[in-house]
């Protein structure tokens, strides 16, 4: 499972398609929130939308949702269950902003691309760039460019997640150098 994404390297997988208005309760049930462990999100992952869905999961595969993906209650459980299972990243119609944010604060890519499931297929081969928002169907010939995510989230997704993030503003801070002060104000 990767730590962090390189901002020069593309995302590529296979395309697990799901429906519009997949709930978070969906993604992770409630029996699960809480425990952050990550074996038994991985073990009820899809229980409450299909429990084939995490069996087609292979490592670096992509989800591909449609509209309100990860809706309703959203704490970090959902985007720590996709990571478990191996899912590189997710491209969405539309995402909850809860579960934006806890996924790029756990460094977990997400592209919101209003195209997804006009352009994409279930197993279709993607390559994804998620610092620019660039999506490519290998499988198709395809490319479209979903919407530019913040800079604050970009700069948290190249450090890994938010707790490198802050650290490297810390450690930067302390290496600065000194303000120029006059001797009162010491």
């Amino acid at each position: 499972m990767p730590t962090h994404v390189e901002e020069s390297k593309k995302l590529s997988g296979q395309a697990v398609l799901l429906p519009h208005d997949v709930r978070s309760g969906m993604i992770v049930p409630i029996l699960c929130r809480g425990t952050f462990n990550t074996d038994e999100f991985k073990e009820h992952c899809f229980d409450a939308l299909d429990k084939k869905i995490r069996t087609k999961i292979a490592h670096n595969d992509i989800i591909v949702a449609g509209k309100d993906f990860a809706k309703g209650e959203s704490g970090e459980e959902s985007a720590l269950a996709l990571r478990g299972l191996g899912v590189s990243c997710v491209i969405a119609v539309s995402v909850n902003r809860i579960f934006l944010r806890n996924a790029i604060n756990l460094g977990f890519p997400v592209v919101i691309l209003p195209a997804a499931l006009d352009m994409i297929e279930q197993g279709d081969i993607l390559e994804v760039d998620p610092f620019e928002a660039i999506v490519r169907n290998v499988s198709k010939g395809l490319v479209a460019k979903g919407e530019i995510l913040p800079k604050t989230f970009l700069r948290i997704l190249k450090a890994g997640d938010i707790v490198n993030y802050i650290n490297r503003k810390i450690s930067n801070e302390d290496e600065s150098p000194p303000v120029n002060q006059s001797p009162g104000s010491l």
